[in-house]
């Protein structure tokens, strides 16, 4: 009854935040306003969440257009019948490729219809396989090619993929997305950028077509289809498949003869609120198809598919990894992925079979000798009785500043430096992130070279060392930090193993953990 309280009878501006620290929020309006004087009379502004409607649409619109497609597409993609067989091909011998790349890049490059790429963690999914597909394609055929990922972050990694191709690769190709969530390196690939002098309609044209790749996330290529048609592609690249839903991609990828999927559905899945039980599907025909579960990204149920009916033509996993030292490769190989996972061979990376390159002597701490001999390390800490029902641990946080103290001081006496890549930490909850910071603060650690955040946020990365809080302080939580893929492999767990390249420390309390058997 007060218009002065609803919200319609007032002004709303949409926006995006794109800063928050302690003394501000900083927002970007969706819709420039050249009228200022609203924002100087008013020194108070409310902050709501948005629903954006558009990401539904386009999913409704996605599933409209795989309908609307042929039979025999319609087919391929649900599932009901395989992807065509692979065409005859010989393709260079590229030096830098191990002979089990070598094998897949050819079949990626050879394959109609879909090919799916499981690529386990630091196996060169994007650095190396999308490199020489699309240098391949740049240097042997006069096709454009379309490159997607589902973050900003994985799209700035094929950008910089792409770019050691060669010096004027930036002349062949621009980008779809804001300046917001571009890395600087890549904003003056932006399509805006590169159009900011264009005059009239024919130049704009010519520029797009002068261009024989788009590189985007997959929503930012969805809104705009005018862009699909006037390149007129074939191949279509989308990498973090294993994250994407069906609705997401299903009537895209009707338009293209040739996909490449890459994921790995044994790291995180995509991210659902809805409750699990309403994304459950009971038909048998559909189960068939191992459509079983909305949940479910399309490269997982195509893979499930393609191993069910032996489709191996259209799809391979990667296995030689040059990320982990083989020491913390050997859990994850063995628990996730059925022992596939290999390191490099010694000739190539000496780094993964070395011993940790510390001395120390008697007169040292035990958690600094610890640290200096040790590649996996568990430390046990006592339940947190104050925090009993919170997703805090204080005991942990103090460990947490004992151990990055003590490599601090390994480095120092080693004459190392600590960089960005040098430390992760990973917790599951924001709230232990904040005690975390808290703690490293009041000790005086400088905190700008550390990464401290949740399993999510770490996908696609990587660390020297990982600490992981795993912050239980009651067996309840032990199942809420899981994300079971079909094959009951902890997604979760595997992402935040296979962050570390040199050393891993866990953190939690022993008791609780040891009743989860894998954690055991």
């Amino acid at each position: 009854s007060n218009p002065e309280k609803n919200v319609l009878g007032n002004q709303v501006f949409k926006c995006n935040i794109i800063k928050v620290d302690e003394n501000s929020v900083v927002i970007r309006l969706r819709c420039r306003q050249f009228n200022h004087n609203i924002f100087q009379k008013n020194e108070f502004w409310n902050i709501e969440h948005d629903l954006l409607d558009t990401s539904f649409n386009n999913m409704y619109r996605q599933i409209f257009e795989w309908a609307a497609s042929e039979k025999e597409v319609r087919s391929i993609w649900l599932g009901t019948a395989p992807p065509n067989k692979p065409d005859k091909l010989t393709i260079p011998k590229y030096e830098e490729l191990l002979p089990n790349q070598q094998d897949i890049l050819q079949k990626m490059l050879a394959s109609n219809d879909y090919f799916l790429l499981w690529g386990p963690p630091g196996t060169g999914k994007t650095s190396i396989m999308v490199k020489y597909f699309v240098q391949y394609i740049l240097e042997n055929t006069e096709e454009k090619i379309i490159l997607l990922a589902y973050t900003n972050r994985a799209v700035d990694e094929i950008c910089d993929s792409i770019e050691k191709i060669s010096s004027d690769i930036k002349n062949t190709y621009f980008r779809i997305g804001s300046r917001f969530s571009t890395g600087k390196a890549f904003q003056g690939q932006l399509l805006d950028d590169k159009i900011k002098d264009v005059g009239n309609r024919k130049a704009l044209k010519d520029m797009i077509l002068g261009h024989r790749i788009v590189v985007a996330t997959v929503s930012s290529i969805v809104s705009k289809p005018e862009i699909l048609e006037l390149m007129d592609c074939t191949r279509i690249v989308i990498d973090e498949a294993s994250q994407i839903l069906e609705p997401m991609l299903v009537g895209l990828l009707t338009r293209f003869a040739k996909v490449i999927l890459i994921g790995d559905h044994l790291q995180l899945p995509a991210v659902v609120t809805q409750d699990p039980k309403h994304s459950i599907i009971i038909d048998e025909n559909l189960n068939e198809l191992c459509l079983t579960n909305l949940r479910d990204s399309l490269f997982e149920r195509l893979f499930l598919l393609c191993k069910k009916n032996n489709w191996n033509w259209a799809y391979s996993q990667l296995e030689v990894q040059g990320r982990m030292h083989e020491d913390l490769m050997y859990f994850p190989s063995k628990f996730f992925y059925q022992n596939t996972l290999k390191t490099l061979p010694q000739n190539i990376s000496t780094r993964q079979y070395a011993p940790l390159p510390y001395s120390v002597t008697e007169k040292d701490q035990e958690l600094l000798k610890c640290l200096a001999t040790k590649r996996c390390i568990f430390i046990d800490t006592p339940i947190d009785i104050s925090s009993i029902r919170k997703k805090t641990n204080q005991y942990e946080a103090d460990t947490i500043s004992l151990v990055v103290k003590a490599i601090n001081s390994l480095y120092e006496n080693h004459q190392k430096e600590i960089s960005h890549r040098s430390i992760g930490i990973i917790t599951p909850y924001r709230a232990q992130i904040a005690k975390i910071k808290d703690k490293l603060l009041t000790e005086n650690i400088n905190i700008e070279n550390l990464s401290i955040d949740t399993v999510e946020r770490y996908q696609g990365g990587a660390r020297d060392i990982i600490i992981l809080s795993l912050c239980t302080n009651n067996e309840s939580q032990l199942s809420a930090m899981a994300s079971l893929s079909k094959e009951g492999v902890d997604r979760k767990l595997n992402v935040a193993l296979t962050r570390a390249k040199e050393q891993i420390i866990l953190i939690g309390n022993k008791e609780i953990l040891q009743k989860n058997t894998l954690y055991r």
